[in-house]
This record gives C-alpha cells, structure tokens and sequence, in this order.
C-alpha cells in the first residue's frame, strides 16, 4: 500500500537548489586554498571534489528552473478529458520530467567522485604498504564504486533505450519505452544506501585500533562519524524515493503524472548529493585548519633534523590525527630552505605499529 509523500514547497526546492551548490563551492574552495597555503600538493582526493561540484550545482540549476517554470512544487495539470489522460501532456508537465532525467544523470558522478574522495582520504590516512588487508579493501571499494555509478549512469541514459523523448512526453510513451524506470530507481536509491553505510563503518575499526586513550579515540571519530549525516540522508533519500515509486506506479497506472511526488524525490536527492560533498570536505579541512593554526602559532622548524623528511616521534603516537598535522605544518616551516628536482607527492615511513605520513616539497 503506497504512503504519502511530502512535497517540498517552491520555496524550500529553490533553497535547495542554491545553498547546497554556494556553500559546496565555499568549502572546495577553501579545501584548495588550505592546501595551496601548506604547499602540501593536490592530490586525487582534492580533484574528485571538482567534477563532485559542477555535477551538484547542475542539479541545483535543475531544480531551480524546474520551479520557475511551475514543473516542480506545484500540482499537475490534469485533462480535462479523463478518457485522455494516458495521452495528456502539458509544458510543465514537460519540465518536471526533462528536469528529472537531467537530474538523475548528474547525481551519478556527483555521488561517485564524492564517495571516491572519501575512500582515497581515508586510503592515505589509514593504508600502509605492509598492510595488505586495507588496501584491499579500499581498492575494492573504489572499484565497486567506479563500476555502481558507471553501471547507473549509462543504465539511466538508456533506460527508454534510444526513445529518449519518451522521458519527458506522456504516460502511455513513458510505459511503452521506459518500462523498467522504477525498477532501476529502486535498486538505486537501496543500494546507495548499502554503499553510504560501507563507507561510514570503515574507519570506526581503524580507530578503534590505534594506541591512544579512548576519549582521543573518540576525538578522531568525530571528524570522520560527519559522513554519518550523509547516510541519514541517503536512507531519508531512499525511504522517500520508495514511498514516491508506489506512488507513480499508482499514477501511471490512472494514466498521469505527479509532479508534486517527483519534486520530493529530486529534493532529497539534492539534499544528499550536496550534504555528501560537504562531509567529505570536512576532514580534509579539519587536518588543513589545524596545519595552519600551528604554522601561525608555534615554531616546529627545530624539531627535525632532516631536511627532507618529516617523521613523527614517538610522543605523537596518541593522536594520529595531530601526528598528520604536525608533519604537514612541520615540513611547511621548512620549506623555504628544501628544493627537490623531482618531488614525490608522499610516502610512508613505518614508525612502530603505525605508519605516519611523509611529505616532501611539491
């Protein structure tokens, strides 16, 4: 039996579609900055964050337009003739539909490369060469993730085949060429889910395994538990989207649309594409913000010898996170007095139990 969904107001939908994107934009900016400003180098994790951006303030343009042109957050036109109704096709109608194809395709690189750069943070983070488990695993996560948003993508492309114009014209159109749209829709809002919450578990055990006291332990899964928000809405995301499939088979099958019941899926689809990419900025900067507080506020150039390398004594083995961050703004202090020909973006030298992050000059 189907359930009602909530339909965001036009107002709400155009909230949704310019702070997500602004307020994305703000923190990737200041991701490259807080890089630029340590001299640490962009790495994979820093790119991902840019495809993620464009893909995210695309669907919020969708959704805006999608209200301005009365497609989104108001109710269906209907005909006035009942017995048409499989035929029946209006222009707002035709922006609900063409904004929502739009939409769906943009949310699958948005949500890959922003599950792509949290799996590779994590992966330098946490991953050591002697530790062949992790890689693995992070290896076999970036895979299932390449291949769930390559699969999805080109899936939804085609999902009318080569009727394209079958997306956005009638019900009977729709059902004719399209008719395995909601089953594909299903399977991606579960098992977006299912990956979100892979995701979120993988460092709580990495954590947990480090030497330090608890309360520290805690500290760091603090920075790392915001993806937390992001598999909240993801299963909000999903329990709406399964709620509004029942609820379009329901339409369908009476011969019409319900533009109302598709502006509250695309809503919460915006709302977690654009809460994804600002968690997996977070981390990032939580390590870059600490850098820079150091560099400002304490003189670390004496603490090492070497003027390549930046190894962490053994008192930073209680806190990882500060071990991270003391290398960065340790070697940042040094810099000026390094040239390297031909840098390295990083390596790791093992330091008891642990490995700890190594940088040299980009």
């Amino acid at each position: 039996m189907s359930q009602a969904v909530t339909a965001p107001s036009p107002g709400a939908t155009i909230a949704a579609g310019t702070v997500f994107p602004v307020v994305c934009a703000i923190l990737v900016a200041a991701r490259f900055q807080a890089k630029r400003y340590l001299g640490s180098g962009l790495l994979i994790d820093d790119w991902l964050t840019l495809p993620a951006l464009l893909c995210t303030a695309g669907m919020g343009i969708s959704l805006v337009v999608g209200v301005v042109y009365k497609g989104l957050g108001y109710p269906t036109p209907q005909s006035p003739d009942p017995s048409n109704r499989p035929l029946f096709i209006s222009p707002q109608t035709v922006t609900t539909r063409k904004v929502e194809f739009s939409m769906e395709l943009l949310q699958f690189p948005a949500l890959t490369c922003t599950k792509l750069s949290l799996l590779f943070f994590y992966r330098r983070v946490f991953c050591s060469p002697w530790r062949a488990f992790l890689r693995l695993l992070f290896s076999a996560m970036i895979t299932l993730c390449i291949i769930w948003g390559l699969g999805f993508y080109f899936s939804m492309a085609f999902i009318c085949g080569t009727h394209f114009s079958a997306y956005w014209t009638s019900v009977k159109e729709l059902r004719t060429h399209c008719p395995h749209l909601h089953t594909q829709q299903t399977w991606l809002a579960i098992s977006d889910s299912i990956i979100d919450g892979i995701i979120f578990v993988i460092p709580i055990p990495l954590v947990f395994r480090l030497q330090m006291t608890i309360s520290r332990k805690l500290a760091i899964l603090v920075v790392f538990l915001f993806a937390a928000v992001t598999v909240a809405a993801s299963i909000t995301r999903m329990v709406i989207w399964l709620r509004a499939i029942e609820n379009l088979k329901k339409s369908y099958a009476l011969g019409g649309y319900d533009n109302q019941t598709v502006t509250a899926g695309l809503y919460w689809t915006m709302f977690e594409t654009g809460l994804g990419l600002i968690v997996v900025c977070l981390p990032p900067l939580y390590v870059c913000s600490r850098a820079i507080w150091k560099s400002h506020f304490k003189n670390d150039a004496s603490r090492f010898n070497h003027p390549n390398i930046i190894v962490q004594t053994s008192s930073s083995l209680a806190d990882p996170m500060g071990s991270f961050v003391d290398a960065i703004s340790s070697f940042q202090s040094q810099s000026q007095m390094v040239n390297v020909g031909d840098p390295e973006k990083g390596v790791e030298v093992p330091l008891g139990r642990t490995l700890h992050p190594v940088w040299r000059r980009q």
